[in-house]
């Protein structure tokens, strides 16, 4: 079937012409209109690109009863401002690098009282976002442990760039796991979950920072079954072949 607009003789979406599907909390969410019918819960897992012929990102979402809610879960804090927000926040303690835990200052992550700071899940954002000061922790960390050649000529996004390929992140001993330590859940991201071939044969970090807000964003979801339970104010995340 054809959801929203696309082509009729392809079958696929636009997205440029289309937007994005609305899982947030606001009132023309998708998950808001049909809440009731579906239970409140709704699951998702991407698979990276390369994975299917034509090399496009797939997966599956899965709305209602049949929602995959596996494994362990973190709760998510109610939005407690009258800022209009749509966003689902998280608690989160710190991060890892390997086995290296950053200390990241307490209060780096917390939602403030006039709507800004916080943490988020979002499927829309890309890269995975960090306040600036928890993001100088993870460069200074990674620097010492990836054992790769740095080069320049990455984007202007980009803090970190080394010589590699998709294969190199792969393999596994040439950059570290990071671990996101939330309340109650750790979530491991694997060097595919925050690194990218940017150009042919070099690799780039796809984690930057901001002064306000910080997301856990689609590439950092990829291979990974995210359950919402809306109802009980939980999010379920595990590593999944998508």
């Amino acid at each position: 079937m054809i959801f929203g607009c696309g082509d009729d003789n392809r079958g696929i979406f636009s997205f440029t012409e289309c937007g994005i599907l609305g899982l947030g909390g606001g009132p023309l969410s998708l998950v808001t209109q049909l809440g009731s019918d579906l239970g409140w819960q709704f699951s998702y897992c991407f698979a990276p690109p390369g994975t299917q012929n034509n090399s496009s990102y797939g997966g599956e979402f899965v709305f209602g009863s049949d929602a995959r809610l596996y494994g362990d879960y973190t709760p998510m804090i109610a939005n407690r401002t009258q800022d209009g927000s749509t966003h689902y926040y998280l608690s989160i303690n710190d991060i890892s690098v390997g086995d290296e835990q950053l200390s990241i200052p307490p209060g780096t992550f917390d939602k403030k009282s006039d709507g800004s700071g916080g943490f988020i899940i979002d499927s829309g954002v890309k890269f995975t976002i960090l306040h600036y000061s928890a993001f100088d922790l993870l460069i200074k960390s990674l620097r010492k442990a990836i054992t790769l050649e740095p080069v320049s000529g990455g984007s202007d996004m980009a803090a970190l760039c080394y010589k590699g390929t998709k294969q190199t992140l792969e393999e596994g001993n040439k950059v570290p796991n990071l671990t996101f330590h939330f309340s109650d859940l750790d979530v491991i991201l694997h060097p595919v979950n925050y690194f990218d071939e940017e150009t042919s044969g070099v690799i780039c970090l796809t984690i930057i920072s901001r002064s306000d807000i910080s997301v856990l964003g689609f590439m950092a979801q990829q291979n990974k079954n995210i359950g919402y339970d809306l109802e009980n104010q939980r999010l379920y995340v595990s590593d999944f072949d998508c």
